[in-house]
C-alpha cells in the first residue's frame, strides 16, 4: 500500500468510516495542560491555505521535542486530528507536505499535529522508539506528543474521538509505541515502514 492511498484510508476513518487497515481503540476526552503563549501562526506556501502553528514552546515537554499543528484555512470545531510522525533525517513539515498531508487536510478540514525531533536528541533526527525512558507511558518523548496532542483538542477543539496517528519507518514506530501506551486516545493509526513496540529496547538491539 502506498502512502497517499494509506493517507487516504485514515482520511476515510476519520469520518467515521471503518477500514481494517487501522488498529480501533478506546476513546477520552483529552486532558487539559496550563500552557504558555505561543508564536502567531506562520502561513505556508506550496500551494497550501492553512496555516503553520509553532509547538516549540509547549509543557509538559520530558522529551524535549518540537513540533507543529497545521490548521487548514476552513477548520469547523468538531473535526478530526491526525498526528503525522516523521522518519529519521526528515522534518516533520517537509515530510507531511511530500506525502500529501497538508493537502488532504486542506481538501478535508481536518488538522495535522507534526511532532520534529531535534538533533539534541538524536542526531540523524529519528524518533527514540527504541529508547526506554522515550516509550514508556507518561515518560520522555511519547509523554511529548501525548501534552502536544491534548494541547491541539483542548485550544482548537479537535474531536477527542477522532484522533489517529501515522508515522514512517522511526516515525512509525514511535506511532507503535503511542498506540500501545496510550490506546485510549487514538481511534486508530498506520503505521508505514515501522517496526512493532517493544521489539527493541536500546540502540545495539534497533
Amino acid at each position: 500500500m502506498d502512502i497517499e492511498t494509506l493517507n487516504l484510508f485514515i482520511v476515510q476513518c476519520s469520518n467515521k468510516t471503518m477500514v481494517a487497515a487501522f488498529t480501533d481503540c478506546r476513546n477520552v476526552s483529552a486532558r487539559e495542560f496550563d500552557m504558555p503563549t505561543l508564536r502567531r501562526p506562520t502561513p505556508l506556501s506550496k500551494g497550501v491555505a492553512g496555516q503553520l502553528l509553532p509547538l516549540d514552546k509547549l509543557q509538559p515537554n520530558p522529551g524535549a521535542l518540537t513540533g507543529s499543528l497545521y490548521l487548514p484555512e476552513k477548520l469547523q470545531r468538531g473535526t478530526p486530528l491526525i498526528v503525522v510522525l516523521h522518519g529519521c533525517t526528515q522534518t516533520a513539515i517537509d515530510y507531511a507536505s511530500a506525502a500529501g498531508w497538508l493537502e488532504l487536510a486542506d481538501r478535508h478540514g481536518f488538522g495535522v499535529l507534526l511532532p520534529q525531533q531535534q538533533r539534541s536528541n538524536n542526531a540523524n533526527l529519528c524518533f527514540n522508539w527504541f529508547a526506554r525512558g522515550d516509550i514508556e507511558r507518561g515518560q520522555g518523548e511519547v509523554a511529548s506528543i501525548k501534552a502536544m496532542i491534548d494541547w491541539s483538542v483542548t485550544t482548537h477543539a479537535f474531536d477527542a474521538e477522532r484522533i489517529y496517528i501515522s508515522g514512517l519507518s522511526a516515525g512509525a514506530a514511535m506511532a507503535g509505541a503511542m498506540l500501545a501506551t496510550y490506546p485510549e486516545i487514538f481511534a486508530g493509526g498506520g503505521l508505514i515502514a515501522g517496526l512493532p513496540h517493544g521489539t527493541a529496547t536500546s540502540m545495539t538491539g534497533a
